[in-house]
């Protein structure tokens, strides 16, 4: 029988069975949540936007099958292509397979055992990005539901460097993953596409500014032009005033007082009109503490007892900010400084493990080839 044919009859066929094998991918986020992947439910992170690349797992959720000489079939080539032609073995109950979002469309991916019956399947759709999203990669790594750094227009201060998640959309509807972008750009700007190398595919966007004025940045796919970034580069004098805003993830205001772990403050530049600047260099002032580094975040370690309060100051464009804070020690990084994915990295099995693996994916970004 064609996997065309299959895919067709695929819920017929399996009924409840299909829920027997839990299919995710590397580009969802849930796959920092550090559980089995069979909780996460028969789920990938659908609509993809095209040209993503990422990996489809397929897990045993009984873990009472052998999946030898099982494999993984795509019922339409065209929209999604399998890079390797036989799946790998994840564990000894989980199944990984690398393909590409290649074409506009619709696609079930099917588990076929070593007879070459459906034992399960998952639907895919894959679509073309009409325009796009930004979003400051600091406040992102925030997590607040109220603001999570959208910058239509970015404000850069003459002579920064600023980050910015990319996010797709399909009209109104977000689409997941990464895509190779070509960026075009006046001589007075330089901006590059970087992704994250962990599990949630996402690009970023680094722009380095010169003088003040106005930049504009045109985003390619392909031969299209998906989006034009208009960046204003403002004065130091522009600054009007800098807030420290600090957040630990998951955890409520009820339960702050005895949490552990490491914990995240972002110091934001603002204009007279309460608008962000990005791209400014902040000095810390941290008790006991020196830091060579300038950068927008403090990573902390948070200390249970009340009685270890710490004046922490924060200072750039002739303004200052502080806050106390139960901190135990701290590090400063910048959200463009892929030295901050490496420190995080370096504590995968601390308590602050999941809030560290959040953190990766929105600020830790690994370097693409230089797209002009």
């Amino acid at each position: 029988m064609r996997i065309a044919t299959l895919s067709l009859f695929a819920a017929v066929l399996l009924g409840g069975c299909t829920s027997e094998y839990a299919f995710t991918d590397s580009v969802s986020s849930r796959a920092r949540e550090l559980m089995p992947r069979a909780e996460f439910g028969d789920e990938l992170s659908t609509p993809y936007v095209i040209g993503t690349e990422f990996t489809v797992f397929v897990e045993d959720r009984g873990r009472d099958e052998s999946m030898v000489g099982w494999t993984v079939r795509v019922s339409d080539p065209a929209v999604i292509k399998l890079r390797d032609g036989e799946p790998r073995w994840l564990d000894s109950h989980t199944l990984a397979i690398d393909v590409i979002a290649a074409g506009v469309g619709s696609a079930d991916l099917l588990l076929l055992d070593a007879k070459g019956e459906v034992k399960g399947s998952a639907a895919a759709e894959v679509r073309m990005p009409t325009r796009v999203k930004l979003f400051a990669t600091a406040i992102t790594a925030l997590e607040d539901a109220d603001f999570a750094g959208e910058t239509p227009r970015p404000q850069i201060l003459a002579g920064g460097t600023a980050s910015f998640l990319v996010q797709y959309i399909d009209d109104d509807l977000v689409l997941q993953g990464s895509t190779p972008l070509k960026l075009v750009m006046q001589p007075t700007i330089v901006a590059e596409m970087l992704e994250s190398p962990l599990m949630d595919s996402r690009d970023v966007l680094q722009i380095t500014v010169g003088d003040p004025g106005r930049d504009t940045i045109e985003l390619w796919l392909g031969e299209r032009l998906l989006d034009t970034v208009d960046v204003d580069v403002v004065f130091p004098t522009q600054v009007a005033a800098i807030d420290l805003i600090q957040r630990k993830r998951g955890v409520t205001a009820e339960a702050e007082g005895e949490a552990e772990g490491e914990w995240l403050v972002v110091a934001q530049a603002h204009d007279e009109w309460r608008r962000p600047i990005y791209g400014v260099g902040f000095e810390w002032e941290f008790p006991g503490r020196a830091f060579e580094q300038i950068g927008d975040l403090l990573f902390y370690e948070h200390d249970p007892d009340p009685s270890k309060q710490k004046r922490v100051h924060a200072q750039a464009a002739g303004h200052a900010a502080e806050v106390w804070l139960q901190a135990a020690d701290a590090e400063v990084y910048t959200s463009n400084d892929a030295a901050f994915n490496c420190s995080v990295a370096g504590r995968p099995g601390g308590p602050g493990a999941p809030w560290a693996l959040a953190l990766l994916a929105c600020v830790g970004v690994g370097r693409r080839r230089r797209r002009r």
